[in-house]
């Protein structure tokens, strides 16, 4: 019985990974649903830059292994230079290591020395010279297990048991004239953990170069029960099984850290100049048991709304749900010069959309930037660096009773030097905004508090708080509790009630499928009367590069 009920897990978690329709920010297909952190690569922040190490732009991508050269055209790709490229994805802390993941990139091969084993190759469960010392020290820490799509044409699954030895299961040849070239190739290696302890391996193909988000396909699988993959092979120690099953614990036996998950990494092997090129690179940890979260039917506007005063608040059907799909960028305005039938933005410089994602600007403008120019007496952006620094984008259409959903990503703290900067920034819904001086605003601040407040006249007011993140929040040495490169799904309710407006605060919690509520208050006339009228809705951000999606806001 608990074998067919394992086989029918199995079975369903594949049926929901091939079913699936959500999409990372790139709009590539996500098998499964995300169950932890996320990280995605940032080569297409309009930064060029050449490196050997550690991306000046993204302390998360460590290139500081192996023997190559990296550079970063800034419109999304990475082109990889030299002998022994080795990228690897980790907490640049070395404290939060990876779990169950999904690993996803799109390669091109462009010219390379025709090394067998080199190719499109990831490797996850491992630790190898990121903790503890070079990459020859800890060889119990070396292990890990690779999904490979190799230059011969082959792909096979591949543990090394203490490096340099390995051993390789499910081998076959996938194309008969090695790896094609000069063509894009999408790649997915997902590692999860069953419920009997076993490890499950997938690697998953697309030709379609992410077209509608990659068909993707399963090319190879594998469960290593701690007998079946690399017994017989080199052992990192005395006592210890090669055939040891690298599962998502600490607890691994013979690991010299005691963090044998610290790292995923991608490797190639003799590459010429400029000779591998990737683009769209992730890493998530997932839920493979899970469900992705629900959402509210989509019913949304017209296609080609008809054409409104600026400034006239648009009346739209509950729920309203807004998707980031279309490719486009709003720019801050003042609302009488604003178009944009669903928004305008009050703060921040510009908004950019694609591909089901929404985002603040990225990193610093150029200082030619005409919006660089136009803050450029403006400490709170760094002057005129990052207008970002300020965020604030506004609703159309009035709302009164009712919730509203955003999904926030942070993908880095700008740690300005301006004296705005505090504990109290952070991510935060709006409902019933009035005006710059009056409205209510719930999130989850960089001191780890979650918070409802209240704006009257131009004062906050704290209506309720509650620590929601653990750590110690310093300003200069610890600057921000929130976890980055993680969506953080809030909620927002507002009802009138007789005494005044209920509030409520909701985080989605990704483990148990729910949204947990963590505050609930009632603001009976907190420096003021109560906001009861409708108002705009909206969100906020301070002093990050923000991420967001899944806006929907429903009577």
């Amino acid at each position: 019985m608990i074998a067919f009920a394992l086989i029918a897990l199995v079975a369903s978690a594949a049926l929901a990974a091939e079913t699936s329709t959500q999409k990372d920010r790139f709009g590539i297909k996500e098998l499964y649903p995300t169950g932890g952190k996320e990280w995605t690569s940032t080569w297409d922040n309009g930064v060029s830059r050449n490196f050997s190490g550690v991306d000046p732009k993204d302390p998360w991508f460590d290139a500081d292994h192996g023997n190559a050269s990296y550079k970063v055209d800034g419109t999304g790709q990475l082109k990889v230079s030299g002998s022994v490229p080795r990228m690897y994805i980790h907490d640049p802390q070395h404290t939060d290591g990876w779990t169950n993941v999904e690993m996803t990139v799109y390669a091109k091969r462009i010219s390379d020395n025709g090394i067998n084993w080199g190719g499109i190759v990831g490797l996850a469960r491992t630790n190898h010279g990121t903790v503890g010392g070079r990459e020859t020290d800890n060889l119990c820490d070396t292990r890990g297990i690779a999904a490979r799509m190799r230059y011969d044409g082959k792909i096979d699954f591949e543990k090394e048991t203490s490096h340099p030895s390995s051993s390789v299961v499910k081998s076959t040849q996938k194309w008969s004239g090695g790896l094609p070239k000069n063509t894009w190739i999408g790649y997915k290696y997902v590692v999860y953990d069953l419920l009997d302890g076993n490890v499950k391996l997938e690697l998953w193909l697309d030709e379609t170069d992410g077209a509608n988000g990659g068909n993707w396909v399963k090319i190879n699988e594998f469960i290593d029960n701690g007998n079946n993959f690399g017994a017989g092979g080199r052992a990192c120690d005395s006592g210890i099984n090669p055939a040891e099953k690298l599962t998502n614990s600490n607890n691994r036996p013979g690991s010299e850290s005691g963090n044998p998950n610290a790292t995923v990494y991608f490797r190639s092997d003799g590459v010429g100049s400029d000779g591998l090129i990737y683009k769209k690179m992730s890493v998530r940890e997932i839920d493979p048991n899970g469900t992705f979260p629900p959402v509210v039917p989509p019913i949304v506007p017209p296609v080609d709304p008809p054409v409104i005063p600026p400034v006239t608040p648009r009346t739209l059907s509950s729920p309203f749900k807004y998707q980031f799909d279309s490719t486009s960028v709003l720019n801050q305005s003042d609302p009488d010069n604003n178009t944009n039938p669903y928004f305008w933005l009050r703060a921040g410089g510009k908004m950019t959309q694609a591909n089901g994602v929404g985002a603040t600007l990225q990193g610093p403008l150029a200082a030619n930037d005409p919006l660089h120019v136009k803050f450029a007496s403006s400490a709170t952006t760094d002057f005129g660096d990052r207008p970002q620094n300020l965020f604030e984008l506004v609703t159309r259409h009035l709302w009164e009773n009712h919730s509203e959903i955003a999904w926030f990503r942070i993908v880095r703290d700008n740690l300005s030097d301006a004296s705005t900067r505090k504990s109290s920034n952070g991510i935060f819904l709006i409902s019933r905004f009035q005006n710059g001086d009056n409205g209510y605003y719930a999130g989850i601040r960089v001191d780890g508090q979650a918070v409802i407040k209240k704006k009257i006249n131009g004062d906050y007011f704290t209506l309720a708080s509650k620590k929601v993140f653990s750590g110690t929040y310093h300003h200069e040495s610890n600057p921000s509790l929130l976890p980055k490169n993680t969506w953080i799904p809030l909620k927002l309710e507002t009802r009138n009630v007789s005494n005044g407006v209920n509030l409520k605060l909701y985080i989605y919690n990704a483990s148990t499928k729910k949204w947990e509520k963590k505050l609930e208050t009632v603001d009976t006339g907190a420096g003021g009367l109560p906001h009861k009228t409708a108002g705009f809705d909206g969100f906020r951000t301070d002093f990050m590069d923000v991420q967001f999606k899944n806006y929907q806001i429903w009577k």
